[in-house]
């Protein structure tokens, strides 16, 4: 059954505000489990290349150290395609992380399920006595 006209507009709208407010969630979450661990400074969608608006997930800008989650990675093995690690979206990638090489940034690159909390925050601690 067709749905009625702008309902759908109604049904869109609302499904992408709760992915918002899901994601948000999740950024917020980040942030408060770096914050608990001592590593002050996190900002997420951090743009690091103002010229091809090119954002890292997670930074600490000041140590000049970025973490992307990058999810999909199981998702060829179910006959779907994620844009980390298929075509044109694997190579996008590359060229982004090489900029960031490129620009003194030290990355790390996660699941969002298996975030290593303990391997940022010895980065994070690395970087700041460097920093010192």
């Amino acid at each position: 059954m067709p749905l009625e006209k702008g309902k759908s507009k109604k049904i869109i709208s609302k499904i992408i505000s709760d992915f918002s407010k899901e994601v948000e969630e999740k950024e917020i979450m980040f942030i408060n489990i770096c914050k608990s661990m001592g590593m002050v400074g996190c900002v997420a969608e951090y743009r690091f290349d103002p010229k091809r608006r090119w954002r890292c997930d997670f930074a600490f800008p000041e140590l000049k150290l970025c973490i992307e989650l990058d999810g999909g990675v199981w998702m060829s093995a179910h006959n779907k395609k994620s844009r980390h690690f298929h075509g044109i979206g694997a190579i996008n990638d590359m060229e982004k992380m090489n900029a960031l090489t490129e620009q003194g940034y030290h990355l790390l690159r996660y699941q969002p399920q298996k975030i290593d909390y303990s391997q940022i925050l010895r980065v994070y601690n690395c970087l700041l006595q460097k920093k010192l």
